[in-house]
């Protein structure tokens, strides 16, 4: 991507959402993109209140789907799509004038498959709407808790996020018999196929919460069986199990802290560490289900991952380290500072000589020092067979 702005299809999936659905829309009437650039696909997933009519009165593009979930409107909106990039937000969500242009600014890095923002809550009013406000605004820690060797990148929410056409024609559509994680799942394969994904904080979506208990336990329940199911499926390619022992001890962490907070009279963090402890202790619930079905002969049914992932696949952490993960031999490493650069480089395609120069001139060494060092590590990690997926410097 070069520094014009791409073509981007803005899909958004709609059931029974005419409360938010004209706040939605007219967000995104007023996104500051280019209109030539941009096209908005709204799917109707077979809504029985005034969804139609609303979808209607806007000047979007209106896509049916009659069958309900919303995996398969957004494959629907895909089918519809001509973007370069195609970006995912919700009916209930309302974005900010700047999202679109900021979220786009991800791609310009090399080799991004994926972005997603920020997200945060549309007018909190309830307790339970100000939870989600303060826990769950941008990365899905909770999800990342309950993985033992996580390893792929980044994550985001559907809600706010966006990704290359030709990476999505590569991966596959967004996997059907997923209720609530199918975003997950598409991320994690955008990554095994050698993609980063990047999270561009200052891209926000203002998402309505669920302000009732009903609405927030089928929303747990449905999240932690499509995790649990998400562990089987992925289970045989980068050897990732529920981790027990973490879940357990977050549960744990913050029943103790709600009774500290309850004690020093912060009733309403007492009752959002709460909340945490009974979110996290419903994806141990569903794993202890899940393996006891298994024990008892039940299949947990998921779909194959649909192509053979990248022999090696990488990512940043928070530290700005780079994790690498030999999928062929199950070895991961750990690169820091330079070391973390030269790999970086490497990847875009550098020459050894130039990843010397840039090398030299970052950290201040001599030309020498720098050479040798990048021919050591790129000897090193050659010798293991762990070499990059190389991609352009301009992706």
């Amino acid at each position: 991507m070069t520094d014009a702005l791409p073509s981007v299809s803005v899909i958004v999936p709609a059931h029974n959402e005419e409360a938010m659905l004209p706040l939605c829309l007219d967000s995104l009437m007023h996104l500051d993109y280019p209109p030539k650039l941009l096209e908005v696909i709204v799917i109707d997933n077979n809504s029985t209140d005034g969804s139609s009519r609303i979808i209607r009165n806007f000047p979007v593009r209106y896509v049916f789907e009659g069958r309900k979930g919303r995996a398969r409107a957004r494959n629907a909106g895909l089918k519809a799509a001509s973007g370069e990039i195609v970006a995912f937000t919700d009916a209930d969500a309302v974005v900010d004038g700047g999202w679109l242009r900021t979220l786009v600014q991800g791609f310009r890095q090399p080799g991004i498959g994926g972005c997603g923002g920020r997200n945060a809550s549309f007018r909190p009013t309830t307790w339970i709407e100000r939870f989600f406000e303060q826990e769950y605004q941008g990365f899905p820690e909770s999800a990342e808790t309950c993985f033992e060797n996580y390893f792929v990148g980044t994550l985001f929410a559907a809600s706010n996020m966006a990704c290359r056409r030709r990476v999505l024609d590569e991966v596959g559509p967004f996997d059907e018999g997923l209720f609530a994680s199918e975003d997950l799942d598409l991320l994690w394969r955008i990554n095994l196929k050698g993609h980063q994904l990047d999270y561009v904080e200052d891209a926000v979506v203002y998402h309505k919460r669920p302000a009732a208990w009903s609405a927030l336990a089928e929303i747990g329940v449905r999240y932690a069986y499509d995790h649990f199911r998400l562990i089987k499926k992925y289970e045989p390619v980068i050897g990732m199990s529920f981790a027990w022992g973490a879940a357990a001890r977050k549960t744990g962490a913050k029943l103790g802290a709600a009774t500290r907070q309850a004690w020093r009279g912060r009733f309403e963090q007492s009752r959002f560490d709460l909340l945490t402890a009974a979110l996290t202790a419903t994806h141990l619930a569903t794993a202890a289900y899940g393996w006891m079905a298994g024990a008892l002969g039940q299949r947990i049914e998921t779909s194959p991952l649909g192509f053979a992932p990248a022999p090696v696949i990488w990512r940043w952490d928070s530290a700005g380290d780079v994790l690498i993960l030999d999928l062929l031999n199950k070895n991961g490493y750990r690169l820091e500072g330079a070391a973390g650069r030269i790999w970086e480089r490497w990847a875009c395609g550098d020459a050894p000589a130039a990843i010397a120069d840039a090398i030299q001139k970052e950290y201040g060494v001599s030309r020498e020092d720098a050479r040798a060092d990048v021919e050591h590590l790129i000897a090193e990690l050659s010798r293991d067979n762990v070499r990059p997926r190389v991609t352009d410097q301009i992706a």
